[in-house]
């Protein structure tokens, strides 16, 4: 299988850090190259790189001048004021889609699509710890949209971009990106969460089996949040 990126932000992050495909590992049997991917082939090259630095260096230390100590106060005093932001509050929010069948839009429905998100949500978590408190609600009356709420803390953050790593790798396909999770839509466009053995019987049509169907989450609008 062709290795290639599994969504906009992967390869973005691979161009700002100027990678190519062969240079970073896949964690998938998919082959796809996820931003996680991306971020931990950067760290492997910049620690080599770090490495080659430290060994070719025989410069001695110099005594840093009061400008400078003037300037290195002044990044710890910026430092110390980014650290005063606790975290993120991102809201999402998706309207469910599927790949095969189209769904009812009803409470029904949309109560499936929140369980089968809660499901997959501590999935996501498992790979970004900062990741805290997630919510998925149901937000309209005409039963076709969701908001996903979370909080990132700050402190538990690996790198700059994990708040639009976990955005990445819940919209979309991500949460189900090897396809292992369908639903089951039936004759009325009902959705269920598991295979039923026995097929439903449809008035004047005899019996009518379930069609599994893929589940992926289109993102209309994100929000993000600082919390000091």
């Amino acid at each position: 299988m062709e290795k290639k990126f599994n969504s906009k932000t992967a390869k973005n992050l691979a161009e700002k850090y100027k990678l190519s495909l062969n240079q970073i590992t896949c964690s998938n049997k998919s082959n796809k190259v996820t931003g996680k991917d991306v971020l931990n082939a950067a760290r492997k090259l910049n620690k080599i790189k770090t490495r080659k630095r430290k060994q070719s260096s025989k410069e001695p230390l110099k005594k840093t001048s009061s400008s400078k100590k003037t300037s290195s106060t002044k990044k710890i005093s910026d430092k110390s004021s980014k650290k005063s932001i606790k975290g993120y509050n991102v809201t999402l929010l998706v309207e469910p889609e599927l790949d095969m069948e189209t769904y009812a839009k009803n409470i029904n429905n949309m109560q499936q699509f929140v369980k089968w998100i809660k499901e997959r949500l501590p999935n996501i978590r498992q790979n970004y710890i900062s990741m805290q408190n997630e919510k998925v609600d149901i937000i309209n009356k005409s039963f076709d949209k969701l908001k996903i709420t979370f909080f990132v803390n700050k402190k538990s953050m690996i790198d700059n971009h994990e708040i639009e790593l976990i955005i990445d790798s819940i919209i979309n396909s991500g949460l189900d990106s090897d396809g292992n999770h369908p639903v089951y839509v039936d004759y009325y466009n009902e959705i269920h969460l598991n295979e039923q053995s026995t097929p439903i019987t449809v008035w004047g049509y005899g019996e009518a089996s379930l069609v599994e169907s893929l589940v992926s989450l289109k993102l209309l609008k994100k929000e993000i949040k600082e919390i000091k």
